[in-house]
């Protein structure tokens, strides 16, 4: 091969390369259209949620652990984690004949059913405002 071959294949590759990535360019921005109008979604909605005239949200389920201020619930298959605000408030109503009483973070146990009222930050954070433990649910007896 001359040199006049050499250089004209290595310019055809050069174009070629170029080409290949201006095409996967042009691909990997129309990928990434609908995940962006998606996340603009998102934000919208998170926006909505934390405005000041949503006081709250319910989350039910049953405890599976408590650690600090932070309570891990489950219902069904979903997991959710609450970190509840210093001045949170919480209620026991275990005797459904009586009225809710007040007690302590620290009196909420693995396994107790609760719902907590939380509120979704500007940040996308949630944080729990108060908790209800609720009275055990069982099966009826056949």
């Amino acid at each position: 091969m001359d040199n006049k071959s050499i250089t004209l294949a290595i310019a055809a590759g050069l174009v070629v390369f170029v080409i290949g990535g201006g095409l996967g360019v042009f691909y990997q921005k129309q990928t990434d259209a609908p995940q962006m109008e998606k996340l603009a979604e998102m934000q919208s909605a998170i926006n909505s949620l934390s405005l000041k005239t949503i006081i709250s949200i319910t989350a039910v389920g049953k405890v599976i652990s408590v650690d600090g201020n932070k309570i891990v619930l489950t219902s069904t298959k979903d997991n959710l984690e609450v970190i509840m605000n210093n001045s949170a408030l919480i209620y026991s109503s275990i005797n459904p004949a009586s009225s809710p009483t007040q007690v302590a973070l620290k009196d909420i146990k693995t396994g107790d059913n609760v719902s907590i009222s939380i509120k979704l930050l500007a940040n996308g954070q949630i944080e729990g405002q108060s908790v209800m433990i609720l009275p055990g649910f069982s099966a009826p007896a056949k």
